[in-house]
C-alpha cells in the first residue's frame, strides 16, 4: 500500500475530514494537521485524534506557536518535512499556498509533492499590502509545484490559461452536520436568508445588507437576514444596518452543532460574493438541500441551476423576486435543491483524489 503524507492548515479540516477516511482505505496515511492554539477551531486536537484512530490514520498533530510571518516557522515546518522524509512517503499532499516557510521547507521533501489549489487567483482584499505579499508567496509555491489540483471546472480552465499547463480537477464534498428538529416557517411569513461563515470583503455581506435596506425603503419589508460568523470586515458591514429588526446577528464563532438548526430554519443560503472560486457555505447548502441566492457564475453555476436557486446578475432584482415567492414556488425549488447532493458525495469526490494520486504514483514508477 502506498504511503500518503497529508499536510494541511486547520482552515481546511472541514474539507479534509470528508475525504481522509475514504483515502485511508486506499493508502497508508500520515496526517499532519497544522493548527493554531490561540483561537477557536472547528475540530480540536482530541476530536482529530479520535477521527484518526477510528479510520486507521497515523496522526501527527502540529500545533503552531508563532504568527505566520515569524521566521521560527521555518524550523517548525522543517521538523514536519524531516518527519515525512523519515517515514518514506510516496506522495505529500497539501493545500498550503501562502506560507513562505512551508514553501521553503517543503523543497527538501524527498517525496513527490501534490499541491491542492483552492483559488487560482486570490480573492479581492481590503488590505493591498497583505494581498501583494501573499500573492507573491502563492506564485512561488504554484510555480514550484509540478503537480497541481484544483477543485472546480472554472478553476481548471483558469489555471490552464494563467500557467499554460494542466491541473487535476478534484471537487468539494457536499456536507451535512446531522438532523434538526427545528421547523422551517412558511415563506409567506417572511423570507429568511442565512449568511454563514467568515466575514471578509470578497463575500459581499455589505452589499447584501445595503440592498435589503434599500428595498425596505421601497416598502419591501419581508426579507430577514441572519449573519452567522465573524471576520475582520464586520465593522464595514455593520455600518450598513439601518433597520436592526431585519437582522439576526450571531457575529461570533459558530460551532458545528449549531449548523443543522441554522440550515433548517432558513429558506436560502445567501452568497452575495463579489468574486468566487469555491465556497464552503455553498457545499453546506448542497448537503442540506437548501436553495441559494448567489451570482450567476463560476462555482454557483457548477452546483446549482435556476430550478434549485435564485442566480442573479442584479442583486436587487433577485431579492425582489424572492420577496414575492409563493410557498408552492419555494417548495418546488427546495425539492430540486435536495437532489443536488448526489453529485458531490464523499465517495464520488474521493474517487477523483484516488485517480489523481494513483496516476502521479504511476508516472513516478514509470520514470
Amino acid at each position: 500500500m502506498r504511503r500518503l503524507a497529508y499536510v494541511n492548515a486547520d482552515c481546511y479540516v472541514d474539507v479534509d475530514l470528508t475525504v481522509l477516511k475514504h483515502l485511508a482505505g486506499h493508502y497508508q496515511i500520515d496526517w499532519y494537521p497544522v493548527y493554531y492554539t490561540d483561537r477557536p477551531i472547528y475540530y480540536n486536537p482530541g476530536q482529530m485524534a479520535a477521527y484518526a484512530a477510528e479510520y486507521g490514520i497515523e496522526y501527527h498533530p502540529c500545533p503552531r506557536l508563532y504568527r505566520q510571518r515569524d521566521i521560527r516557522n521555518l524550523r517548525f515546518y522543517s521538523k514536519i518535512v524531516n518527519d515525512i522524509n523519515s517515514r518514506g512517503a510516496d506522495l505529500v499532499y497539501s493545500c498550503i499556498t501562502e506560507e513562505l516557510y512551508w514553501a521553503l521547507a517543503s523543497r527538501k521533501l524527498k517525496s513527490e509533492r501534490v499541491l491542492g489549489l483552492h483559488d487560482v487567483v486570490m480573492h479581492s482584499f481590503s488590505n493591498p499590502v497583505k494581498r501583494f505579499i501573499q500573492t507573491a508567496i502563492r506564485e512561488y509555491t504554484i510555480r514550484g509545484s509540478a503537480n497541481v489540483c484544483v477543485f472546480s471546472e472554472n478553476q481548471k480552465k483558469l489555471f490552464t490559461v494563467r500557467y499554460g499547463r494542466e491541473a487535476w480537477q478534484l471537487g468539494l464534498c457536499s456536507r451535512t452536520f446531522g438532523p434538526s428538529e427545528a421547523a422551517l416557517p412558511d415563506i409567506s411569513k417572511g423570507v429568511r436568508l442565512l449568511f454563514f461563515g467568515n466575514i471578509v470583503h470578497y463575500k459581499g455581506l455589505d452589499l447584501l445588507i445595503s440592498t435589503i435596506e434599500s428595498l425596505r425603503s421601497e416598502g419591501i419589508g419581508n426579507l430577514y437576514l441572519t449573519v452567522a460568523g465573524k471576520g475582520d470586515y464586520w465593522p464595514e458591514c455593520e455600518s450598513c444596518i439601518k433597520t436592526p429588526e431585519a437582522f439576526d446577528l450571531k457575529v461570533r464563532f459558530i460551532d458545528n452543532e449549531e449548523i443543522p438548526d441554522l440550515i433548517a430554519t432558513h429558506h436560502f443560503m445567501a452568497l452575495p460574493y463579489r468574486n468566487a472560486t469555491q465556497s464552503g457555505p455553498l457545499m453546506i447548502a448542497v448537503g442540506g438541500g437548501m436553495p441559494v441566492l448567489a451570482p450567476s457564475y463560476g462555482c454557483f453555476l457548477e452546483q446549482y441551476n435556476d430550478r434549485s436557486a435564485v442566480l442573479y446578475s442584479d442583486l436587487s432584482d433577485a431579492l425582489r423576486r424572492i420577496s414575492h415567492m409563493t410557498q408552492d414556488e419555494y417548495s418546488a425549488m427546495h425539492g430540486n435543491a435536495e437532489l443536488l447532493k448526489e453529485n458531490s458525495t464523499e465517495e464520488v469526490v474521493t474517487s477523483k483524489y484516488i485517480r489523481c494520486f494513483d496516476s502521479i504514483c504511476h508516472d513516478i514508477s514509470a520514470d
